[in-house]
C-alpha cells in the first residue's frame, strides 16, 4: 500500500489488484483510483487494458508472486514490471508472434 500512496501522490493513476473487496475498498480510502478484486475477475490482466484504454499499465508492482503472465499481458509496450518476492519458482509464459520487416512498414 505504501508504493499506492506514493504512486497516487506523485499523480500515478494506481490500480490494485486483491483478494479481498475490503481490502480494495481500503486501497481507494488510501489514493487508489480502482481495484479489481482477482477471485471475482480470475482475467485480472483484461480488467487492467479496460481501465487503461487498452494500453496497459506503465508499472506494475508484483509482491509475492509465481506466475506473472497475467502482469506480462496486462502491462504495456516497454513498461516495467518490479518482483518483490516469490511464493514458488518464478513462472512466465509469453506469446512471441514473429513477423517480416516488411510486415512493420
Amino acid at each position: 500500500m505504501f508504493s499506492a500512496q506514493i504512486a497516487s501522490a506523485l499523480g500515478a493513476k494506481v490500480i490494485i489488484s486483491t483478494s479481498q473487496d475490503e481490502k480494495g475498498m481500503k486501497a481507494l480510502q488510501l489514493g487508489a483510483h480502482h481495484f479489481i478484486n482477482y477471485h471475482t475477475h480470475p482475467d485480472w490482466d483484461q480488467e487492467v487494458l479496460k481501465l487503461t484504454g487498452g494500453t496497459g499499465a506503465d508499472e506494475i508492482i508484483e509482491l509475492v508472486a509465481g506466475d506473472i503472465t497475467r502482469s506480462a499481458q496486462a502491462i504495456k509496450f516497454g513498461g516495467t514490471i518490479t518482483v518483490i518476492g516469490f511464493l514458488d519458482q518464478p513462472q512466465l509464459t509469453v506469446n512471441v508472434f514473429l513477423c517480416s520487416p516488411n510486415t512493420l512498414k
